[in-house]
């Protein structure tokens, strides 16, 4: 019996895991132009509805100077938003395989992550019009590690809940 729940632990883990992984490798698989396509549509987007909700009433030249310093911060929000996705769920399922939060589970969680970021950025470097950057593995480890530590967080609070629903 204990042996058919480590399995299904482990298949539980596999998916968890493999739901972040797949976007990431198909966000970074993209050809350069698409990418940047896809990140000027969302600058543009954000710049536009910061412009109606704010009514800035912004001229056509200083909207497009807000799209432009948009952009940047934009791409790095995708990898920052991939990336703690990707810890949290790595760690959560670390947490089902382990039963508790262990020394073990984090290190494996941050190791699994900085391996797919290397990863992610080594496939980049031979998508056309892409390059990699270290700065890129940095910012995925960062916010790997704060999605494995906001997964501690999220679970140490339902922990709490619970325990105050049981005293009522």
């Amino acid at each position: 019996m204990k042996k058919t729940n480590t399995i299904l632990s482990i298949l539980i883990y596999i998916i968890f895991i493999s739901i972040p992984i797949c976007a990431i490798f198909f966000f970074s698989s993209q050809p350069g132009p698409q990418s940047y396509g896809l990140s000027n549509r969302l600058s543009t987007y954000i710049a536009m509805k910061w412009n109606q909700i704010f009514s800035l009433n912004l001229s056509d030249n200083n909207l497009n100077l807000l799209i432009t310093s948009l952009y940047m911060p934009t791409r790095k929000l995708a990898h920052i938003i991939e990336y703690t996705t990707l810890g949290f769920f790595a760690f959560a399922g670390m947490y089902l395989l382990q039963r508790r939060v262990k020394i073990s589970g984090i290190v494996i969680t941050i190791s699994l992550i900085i391996f797919i970021a290397s990863c992610d950025e080594i496939h980049q470097a031979y998508i056309i019009q892409r390059g990699s950057h270290i700065s890129d593995v940095c910012i995925d480890v960062i916010s790997g590690t704060a999605g494995a530590y906001l997964c501690i967080i999220v679970k140490d609070f339902c922990r709490k809940v619970r325990y105050v629903f049981k005293k009522v």
